[in-house]
């Protein structure tokens, strides 16, 4: 019988100590099997940066080292907020038409809303390494806040500098300020008596410009008797 001595590459980009989950994980497992129940061949693991020598775990393994790198982190860049975004409008970024808060750049020609509001809600500054985590969180607080109707973040990447940078953008469409509500109902009671009464209210979704909510009721009610049926003798 005759044995063949196979030499076998694996794409290792997804083998990382540091964060051996989900594909990773099922990488790592997948390839240590097939070493362990395979050791009559050589296997090469092709890395695209500098590995854990933890993940060569067997001497049949060669780690191998290739450029460019596959996965590149971004750092952020500006982050640009258009606080009062129009769908219809030009969105063309000047920083001669923002204002500089803390670590933003906020477009809000009207001045409807406190720059504050977004520092408490925006997981991105300047310099933070990109992650999915931190951008789906900024966006589910900018959706919670109630204030906009319309919430949309773009990145893009900046070939002006050395390193790998993206500005964030985010436009907010907001809701109406104002929304009223006005409700009727009947009631009738064991005493004969019956009525109606009405309930109105106002909501200001952004009353003192960081997006609270403050809510005024009034309400109203007329009731009358009427005379039950007197039983005659």
């Amino acid at each position: 019988m005759i044995h063949f001595i196979m030499k076998i590459a694996i794409n290792a980009r997804f083998l990382s100590a540091a964060k051996l989950e989900g594909l990773g994980r099922f990488a790592y497992e997948t390839s240590k099997w097939i070493v362990e129940n395979h050791p009559e061949h050589e296997y090469l693991f092709i890395f695209d940066r500098a590995y854990d020598p933890n993940l060569i775990f067997s001497e049949r393994i060669q780690p191998i080292i290739v450029a460019p790198q596959a996965r590149h982190p971004f750092r952020i860049g500006d982050v640009i907020i258009y606080a009062d975004y129009n769908m219809a409008s030009d969105t063309i970024f000047s920083k001669d038409d923002a204002k500089f808060y803390d670590s933003f750049y906020v477009v809000d020609p009207y001045n409807k809303f406190n720059p504050r509001m977004f520092k408490r809600n925006i997981r991105f500054h300047p310099g933070d390494l990109y992650n999915r985590n931190d951008h789906n969180l900024t966006l589910s607080r900018l959706v919670n806040l109630g204030v906009y109707k319309f919430v949309k973040a773009r990145f893009e990447e900046v070939d002006t500098v050395p390193d790998r940078r993206l500005n964030a953008y985010y436009y907010l469409s907001p809701n109406n300020r104002y929304s009223a509500k006005a409700q009727i109902s009947a009631l009738t009671k064991s005493n004969n008596s019956t009525g109606t009464d009405l309930t109105l209210s106002i909501k200001n979704r952004n009353a003192f410009r960081s997006a609270e909510q403050l809510t005024l009721s009034g309400f109203i009610g007329l009731e009358t008797q009427i005379a039950g049926q007197q039983n005659v003798g």
